[in-house]
């Protein structure tokens, strides 16, 4: 009688634990998967967002007054009249 409890705890053990060790792998799989495809959205997403705003630069005024001293004092595309 003895011998059987001890058996049946031994076989359950043993399930728990198949049991314990086909959930983490399964879990870890998905955990890597949602992994990727969050950070494959993510890039999808920086990339979409430099291709909008591509080409549209703005004039140097809209950037703020010292850059747009700069810009005006590295050009020199015009002749000054003194």
């Amino acid at each position: 009688m003895i011998a059987d409890v001890i058996d049946t705890l031994t076989v359950l053990g043993w399930a728990y634990l198949t049991w314990l060790v086909i959930l983490a792998a399964v879990a870890t799989l998905v955990l890597y998967a949602v992994i990727a495809i969050l950070a494959a959205a993510v890039r999808g997403l920086r990339k979409l967002a430099r291709w909008a705003h591509r080409g549209r630069t703005r004039p140097a005024w809209a950037r703020g007054r010292v850059q747009a001293r700069r810009f005006t004092r590295a050009r020199r595309d015009y002749e000054e009249a003194a």
